[in-house]
């Protein structure tokens, strides 16, 4: 069965470890005595895709930001889209080592506009 992406898919779980320590960061500062004890504090989290003409891939790029001090913003990584055979529509990310899509092999011409020098989550 196909899955869809899901936010432990991007940048290989990058993201995850990325928000994590956001928030550690953040209750860091809440408990830290010599910082205000009732200033507001957030994490945010922007995800941001770019699809391409044919809609079956997609540039996502992705930025975390701790209000009011740090930020990570990474490369865009290639997400390929498609729907299941229900209809249900599906993403995942593109890795370089895998010549399939969940059991489906990628279609010639898919092989040949796979994208070259995508990061593939090794920033």
């Amino acid at each position: 069965m196909l899955t869809n992406l899901t936010i432990d898919d991007i940048d290989r779980g990058f993201l995850v470890e990325q928000i994590n320590e956001h928030l550690s960061q953040l209750i860091a500062d809440i408990v830290d005595p010599n910082k205000e004890a009732t200033k507001k504090r957030s994490v945010n989290i922007e995800i941001a895709f770019a699809p391409s003409k044919s809609r079956r891939d997609a540039q996502l790029t992705y930025k975390v930001t701790l209000k009011p001090s740090t930020h990570i913003e990474r490369d865009s990584q290639t997400i390929y889209i498609g729907k299941a055979e229900d209809g249900t529509p599906i993403a995942k990310p593109y890795v370089i080592e895998q010549p399939m899509l969940n059991g489906v092999e990628l279609l010639a011409d898919d092989a040949e506009t796979a994208p070259s020098g995508s990061n593939n989550g090794s920033n």
